[in-house]
């Protein structure tokens, strides 16, 4: 397999500020080809530099494409991305146990993006109650529009035999859900990390399970706007002999399971090919409000009324005390709101102001209470400007509403879709 990563470098750097948004390399330091060994109850640290500057220190996700264990038990080590910058970052292993880990090589992958996020568990302690052990664990995530969700294995630790898993189970609007599996009572910890991308930033395909000792892909063609990878996601180890895994790419295949070196008795495999995208394109937009109409009008009922209220039709939402909350509005394209706002004994103004257009300044206007009308009614149409999921924070008080639309593109954004404060004439 052949990676132009100076090739592509150039095409991401923003010529305006010369900051670069993806970066990508190869680990070798925790190469025992490179003389690494991981001697017992040692941390250690590496620094990697990336290929230009970030305008902010980006999230890294790494990709262990060896894995290769003493037979001794227990074993096991934890690694983990730490003191990221603009310009570099540090990895730190630590063997856990009285045995060595001969190494760790690895792939990594830096995104300044919020269209993507990278969340890391280092050192998962696994508490089975039985041989049969299934658990889920919830991460919350910052962006409602992720799609599609890759986990993979950065580490394990085992006192005996294996046969383990672990997946995605679910991804909603605020959380990602996984599960580990298990079927024997040795798994002792667990390390890993999910990426979550949007549908333009990322590809995975569906899990293989393995049953030999080598996989051997069919033809395969390496794209070249992408860079692939594999993400083990379980294995069965029968045996106490050692447990060696590493992928080899060749020019059209590629072959990824043990291979023999000093016994070996990997039995199955679990995992996935992912691609990650070097460019994304999908940009999110703004709602926006596309009409107002206003309505003055007297009301005599002995019934009181709210100084304001707030309806938002098609969610069935009615506030009238004060509140703050966020709401995530999915296959819908139009919210009809309704605010109505009770003037006083006291001569009042409304300063409204209104986003609709994205090259558009907010419009501000003014509404008073003037003479007997002392109901004033604004319809306001807001619309979506693509198919996504929006975000909306609505905070209401007695004397001021606004709608706040919030999305994620490389970095969150936030616009101001309408505002209506109580003012003194």
């Amino acid at each position: 397999m052949k990676y132009h990563r100076f090739a592509f470098i150039m095409l991401l750097i923003d010529f305006t500020c010369g900051y670069i948004t993806y970066d990508t390399g190869f680990a070798t330091q925790y190469n025992w080809e490179n003389g690494f060994l991981g001697n017992p109850n040692t941390n250690y640290i590496k620094e990697f530099i990336f290929s230009g500057t970030f305008e902010r220190p980006p999230q890294v996700s790494i990709v262990i494409y060896k894995y290769n264990y003493d037979y001794y038990q227990p074993n096991g080590y934890d690694i983990q991305v730490t003191e990221i910058t603009t310009s570099k970052f540090k990895v730190q292993l630590r063997c856990l146990y009285q045995h060595r880990v001969w190494d760790t090589p690895f792939n990594w992958y830096a995104y300044d993006d919020r269209r993507i996020q990278v969340i890391s568990v280092v050192n998962y302690d696994i508490q089975q109650s039985s041989a049969t052990f299934s658990t889920q664990i919830t991460h919350p995530h910052f962006n409602p529009n992720f799609s599609k969700g890759f986990i993979h294995l950065t580490s394990f630790c085992y006192k005996g035999p294996i046969d383990f898993q672990i997946s995605i189970v679910s991804i909603n609007f605020q959380d990602v859900v996984i599960e580990i599996k298990s079927n024997n009572l040795n798994l002792i910890k667990l390390g890993y990390q999910i990426f979550l991308a949007i549908p333009d930033a990322f590809d995975v395909d569906d899990q293989i399970v393995f049953n030999g000792d080598l996989y051997t892909s069919p033809t395969f063609v390496y794209p070249n706007d992408k860079d692939w990878t594999i993400g083990l996601q379980g294995l069965k180890w029968g045996q106490t002999i050692n447990i060696r895994v590493k992928r080899i790419p060749y020019s059209n295949y590629y072959t990824y399971g043990k291979w023999d070196a000093y016994g070996n008795n990997v039995q199955t495999l679990r995992f996935t090919n992912a691609y990650f995208h070097r460019t994304i394109s999908k940009v999110y937009l703004p709602w926006i409000i596309k009409t107002v109409r206003i309505s003055q009008t007297e009301y005599y009922s002995i019934q009181p009324q709210p100084v304001f209220q707030l309806v938002i039709t098609e969610l069935n939402k009615v506030y009238s005390t004060p509140t703050t909350e966020k709401l995530f509005v999915s296959q819908i394209s139009e919210l009809h709101v309704i605010i109505q706002y009770q003037c006083d004994a006291l001569k009042k103004k409304l300063q409204t102001q209104i986003f609709i257009c994205n090259s558009c300044s907010l419009k501000k206007q003014y509404n008073y209470c003037l003479n007997s009308a002392n109901i004033i009614t604004f319809y306001p149409l807001l619309k979506s400007q693509m198919t996504a999921v929006g975000v909306f924070t609505i905070s209401f008080s007695y004397d001021a509403i606004t709608i706040i639309s919030t999305i994620q593109n490389q970095i969150e954004q936030t616009q101001l879709i309408l505002a209506i404060q109580v003012q003194s004439h």
